[in-house]
């Protein structure tokens, strides 16, 4: 990624983080079909509602493309739905000799790794403001999962939506 970064900039850094809803959003659905439930995002509330807002303005953002899985790439690549080749293909990965292909994985332009450096500060103090936000249903979840070392995807959803006791009783007790 870092080739594709240094090449096309600051701009498709920002939507490569960007695109992490875009992950959370794919991540809900498939909990959902694998627990036989349907997704409604008009039914959302809590933590899932924030999450599908969150997917949403990405979307009216960026453009429909987004949604894909290669979607932070499809603006800067003029493409409708990248693949990963496309990004290869973007950074004429081919003609780089493959002891610089190897070699490159452990080494970046000092340019690059100051952008990149500022973006995951700024991700880092997003992340922070929603742990902080949501630290309640992260303490019930600790406790759910020192009692009981798993917990369902339908508790931690429970957990994250609810801000009273009964998500804390709804835990594994072990």
């Amino acid at each position: 990624m870092s080739f594709v970064i240094d090449r096309f900039g600051d701009e498709i850094a920002a939507r490569y983080l960007a695109h992490d809803v875009v992950s959370m959003r794919d991540s809900i659905v498939n909990e959902y079909r694998h627990e036989g439930k349907t997704y409604d995002p008009d039914k959302l509330k809590g933590y899932l509602k924030e999450a599908e807002d969150s997917y949403q303005q990405a979307i009216a953002e960026f453009g429909k493309s987004f949604a894909g899985s290669y979607g932070w790439a499809a603006h800067n690549l003029g493409l409708k739905s990248p693949r990963f080749q496309d990004l290869e293909k973007a950074v004429d990965w081919d003609s780089l000799p493959p002891n610089y292909k190897w070699s490159s994985f452990s080494r970046m332009d000092s340019s690059v790794l100051a952008r990149v450096d500022k973006i995951l500060k700024q991700q880092l103090e997003r992340a922070t403001t929603i742990l902080e936000r949501h630290r309640q249903a992260c303490e019930r979840l600790v406790d759910g999962l020192v009692a009981g070392f798993e917990l369902s995807g339908e508790e931690v959803l429970t957990a994250l939506n609810s801000k009273t006791e009964t998500a804390r009783r709804s835990l594994r007790s072990g």
